[in-house]
């Protein structure tokens, strides 16, 4: 009888917060126009990305159930997959809060101790700025004339390419504590 109670509770909870955030959400809204926009709406495009999204959570899972693996943890795609889905979910209402809830998630379906999971957590997302740094720096190095004219334009002043490739260093510089 205590459990059903504590079910009901956190169960109410949680509706009423989700209903609460609606209402948020949805204050001010004009319900006509946005009837409007939902009709006109192209949901095709939904249709198209879906596949994607779900492969890039799925290889997200799979890297991560590699890591425990090295970790002498092996729990299975499908858990790590779950639980990356719970995480995404959510940090849609509490931001990073997602990480958490995935590595509990995952302990509670697999064993799998918080400090190992929240510690190969913490290597992806080292992994995932080093590669958005990577990214960061290609484009800039490629795309330093359309930059430099850019600045040129803004500001007044004339930069060669040698000056934006040394506004990209700073810029990358900039970045780095940010990251």
């Amino acid at each position: 009888m205590k459990n059903l109670l504590i079910n009901i509770a956190k169960y109410s909870i949680g509706a009423g917060l989700g209903v609460f955030l609606l209402w948020l959400a949805f204050t001010g809204v004009d319900v006509d126009d946005l009837v409007s926009r939902l009709k006109n709406a192209h949901y095709n495009w939904i249709l198209y990305t879906i596949p994607v999204v779900l492969l890039s959570h799925f290889l997200r899972a799979w890297r991560w159930k590699l890591l425990m693996e090295a970790s002498g943890y092996s729990p299975s795609t499908l858990r790590t997959f779950s639980s990356v889905l719970v995480g995404y979910l959510v940090n849609q209402a509490i931001p990073r809060g997602g990480e958490v809830a995935r590595c509990t998630m995952l302990y509670r379906a697999s064993k799998v101790p918080l400090s190992v999971s929240m510690g190969t957590v913490l290597i992806e997302r080292v992994f995932d700025v080093i590669v958005l740094l990577l990214f960061v720096v290609f484009f800039l190095f490629m795309e330093t004339d359309r930059l430099m004219s850019f600045f040129n334009e803004k500001s007044g002043l004339v930069f060669d390419k040698f000056a934006g490739m040394g506004l990209a260093a700073i810029i990358i510089a900039g970045l780095i504590p940010v990251i």
